[in-house]
């Protein structure tokens, strides 16, 4: 049976909650750079071992250097740990591991005018989502979100999106602090905070995170990857 990426990612966040209870979510677990530094640990260590196989095929092996076998075992083990905790990082930041590869492939072969192509199902329903490109999802006539990905950019398209009726700012970013900004929810970690009319208040949106408005250009609300599976995925 050929290996999916969803039931990889599955096997993998249901294993990592037994050290990291709360995951993804980060209920007393990791932080996004925390998974990010395992990653790129595992990374240094497979390419440490393809010095030591170049060091093989020049003939520089060392009195207690390994097989040229054993040395193959290592990198894919290596390769292993790199792609888990690859997997891991997305899926803190709520994102898709294959949609991620699928999406990027396509777009490179689609920009350098290659015919070739992943072909891929959409992923299961409570998975984590990989927004589309433009980060802007249409999940009905009557609800379109934008992701907070925690970019200067994209925090001022969300801003202008969110404009409130009086004329004032609708999203604050993590960095932009002004005389009216809500300074409970600026706090320098790609937390943006959201003017939501319905709650008359400023409520926090975490990055990895969605904006979401209505059709008509009112209720704007903040949607987290466990709701947007939830709610909008079925």
């Amino acid at each position: 049976m050929p290996l999916d990426f969803n039931d990889v990612s599955k096997a993998n966040r249901d294993r990592a909650r037994r050290w990291h209870h709360g995951f993804p979510d980060n209920q007393g677990g990791w932080t996004g750079a925390d998974w990010s530094n395992a990653m790129c640990g595992e990374a240094g260590e497979t390419a440490n071992v393809v010095k030591k196989l170049r060091r093989h095929d020049f003939g520089l092996t060392q009195a207690n250097g390994f097989s040229r076998n054993e040395l193959l075992g290592m990198l894919a083990t290596e390769i292993g740990d790199t792609f888990i905790y690859l997997d891991l990082l997305a899926q803190f930041y709520g994102l898709n591991t294959s949609e991620c590869v699928v999406d990027t492939f396509n777009r490179v072969s689609e920009r350098e005018g290659f015919p070739d192509r992943i072909e891929h199902t959409p992923h299961e329903p409570g998975a984590p989502v990989l927004p589309t490109p433009e980060v802007r999802r249409t999940l009905s006539e009557d609800v379109e979100m934008l992701l907070w990905d925690g970019s200067k950019s994209m925090a001022a398209e969300i801003d202008v999106w969110t404009m409130r009726k009086d004329g004032r700012h609708g999203f604050y970013p993590y960095a932009d602090v002004t005389p009216e900004s809500p300074p409970e929810h600026v706090r320098g970690d790609n937390t943006g905070s959201l003017w939501v009319a319905e709650k008359s208040a400023w409520v926090a949106v975490l990055q990895g995170h969605r904006v979401a408005r209505k059709a008509d250009g009112s209720g704007f609300y903040p949607v987290s990857p466990d709701e947007l599976a939830a709610h909008y995925e079925a």
